[in-house]
């Protein structure tokens, strides 16, 4: 039994998906509300001061994900530049909750976020931090505590009356209506801001030693899914995990307040939307996340092996845009990929070995290819251990190790392209560029050629690069570009290097 990615039209057509592009529906709650299922929608963002944050709203918490009834909960975790970390989170009773059908609309008591493919508000209060007593200085200063461990599961007693009252509200508030009354793109959320504490405001009526966000964010790519994005880890169609990017990149301003005290931000986010019919840990070994942004270029990069029930197959799954968001490179059906692991980091904690310097070569169907490289540093903080339950016997604990780490990212783009004297290097605003002298129109974003895609503009970022060829006018050459970055990387299994078959089975739709 090996897992599969869902790439049929029989797989398009049973769910309802348009092979083409992804539709505002796809963003709407997509798990059924049963033992085993679980769905998060997760935004994570690097703020312009230097922090990192990362917000994600879910529908049932990790240790209670074998209950049959949701245990809706949002958490935060906000990575300050002065190294103190926000970390906080609100659990709410299924009756309190709703989700709309027709787009993104998940409605937590007072807590909304709505939106579409293209902009999306978070609006979220009463988050209350794992250590109420450490709020210093507008900040919580805590240790890990693997928030989804040894929490009591508090909707037990709901009655299947209330259960049922909240699946008849599930269209009781549409996202656009929720927009609407925030004001829009119109509203104060999406108003320029400054960063840092210097314009620090306060909000008498926040609830004393809480935290909350009001945030918009505005999508700059388009919407990015490998084939259906479900994988089939069952071989059934029954037991699947999915996996969508609405918003490789976005646009993310407003404020977040911490103890009545607000900080406006502005950032750079990324929005994902995963969810599965069986437990993580049942369905994955491990996976890889990472984005970045190259100011005229955006990769996105999710690395996910089955569990060893499914024949750990691999799916290494990229996508490259322009600056327009527009996609000009996935891996495909027909598409190699070479992976090597460079360095490694032991946690002594979890006692987990993950990747720290990890590259990816894609194929391109030019006969060129395509090289992400992650070259990890310091962790963003300490590795965690997520308790997703136990075994159905009850005999063995089921967990995950995750780990998030800084890192310097390399895109390196070689194609044919026909010789031109000269050569520049720039550097911009996201990293350095470098294009080495090939095509006489570089500058027209086609990277010294066609990179498994449309040759869209990139704005003239080029820079500089080399040049092999095997005939006067026969070249290849090499774009490449380097800037900052971050990846998580979580285990489920026995570790990153068990022995799999890599297999690339992905199509693009946007």
């Amino acid at each position: 039994m090996y897992a599969r990615l869902m790439t049929d039209m029989e797989d398009y057509q049973a769910r309802g998906i348009n092979p083409k592009r992804m539709e505002d529906w796809e963003e709407a709650r997509r798990s059924p509300h049963a033992a085993g299922s679980w769905e998060v929608w997760d935004f994570d963002a690097a703020v312009d001061d230097g922090s990192l944050l990362r917000l994600r709203v879910g529908t049932k918490r990790p240790d209670s994900v074998r209950s049959s009834k949701d245990s809706p909960y949002v958490d935060l975790t906000w990575l300050r530049q002065d190294g103190t970390v926000v970390r906080a989170r609100r659990d709410f009773q299924p009756v309190e909750c709703t989700w709309d059908e027709s787009a993104l609309g998940v409605h937590y008591d007072d807590c909304d976020i709505a939106g579409t493919l293209k902009f999306i508000i978070l609006d979220i209060a009463g988050l209350v931090p794992d250590d109420t007593e450490g709020m210093e200085g507008n900040a919580v200063t805590v240790n890990d505590t693997g928030a989804a461990d040894g929490v009591t599961d508090d909707n037990a007693d709901a009655t299947d009356a209330e259960k049922a009252d909240a699946d008849t509200k599930t269209t009781s508030k549409t996202a656009i209506e929720t927009i609407t009354e925030a004001g829009g793109t119109d509203s104060d959320a999406t108003a320029p801001v400054t960063d840092g504490e210097d314009d620090a405001e306060t909000d008498d009526d926040a609830a004393p030693g809480t935290v909350s966000v009001h945030l918009t964010l505005v999508s700059q790519a388009r919407p990015v899914r490998p084939a259906t994005g479900i994988l089939d880890v069952g071989h059934d169609g029954k037991s699947c995990l999915g996996w969508t990017c609405p918003m490789p990149l976005a646009a993310m301003t407003g404020t977040i307040t911490v103890d009545g005290k607000i900080q406006r931000v502005s950032a750079t986010a990324r929005h994902t939307h995963v969810w599965g019919t069986v437990p993580p840990t049942q369905a994955l070994n491990d996976w890889m996340l990472a984005s970045q942004n190259f100011g005229d270029r955006t990769v996105t990069l999710f690395d996910a092996t089955s569990a060893a029930k499914s024949g750990c197959i691999r799916f290494p799954i990229v996508f490259v845009t322009n600056k327009r968001g527009n996609l000009i490179y996935s891996s495909t059906l027909d598409t190699a990929c070479a992976e090597e692991v460079g360095d490694w980091y032991d946690d002594p904690e979890t006692g987990q070995r993950f990747p720290l310097k990890v590259s990816y070569t894609f194929d391109t169907p030019e006969g060129g290819t395509i090289r992400y490289t992650l070259d990890g540093g310091d962790p963003l903080e300490a590795p965690r251990t997520i308790t997703c339950g136990a075994s159905r016997l009850g005999l063995k604990k089921l967990s995950y190790a995750l780990a998030g780490f800084e890192a310097t990212g390399t895109l390196e783009v070689t194609a044919p392209g026909r010789r031109r004297a000269g050569a520049s290097v720039r550097v911009t605003a996201q990293g350095r560029v470098t294009v080495r002298p090939g095509d006489a129109n570089a500058d027209d974003g086609s990277d010294g050629g066609r990179a498994g895609g449309s040759g869209a503009d990139n704005g003239g970022e080029t820079d500089n690069y080399t040049d092999s060829y095997d005939g006067a006018d026969l070249h290849m050459n090499t774009t490449t570009r380097t800037g900052h970055t971050q990846f998580l990387c979580a285990l489920a299994g026995k570790g990153f290097d068990v022995d799999h078959a890599p297999q690339i089975s992905t199509e693009y739709a946007f």
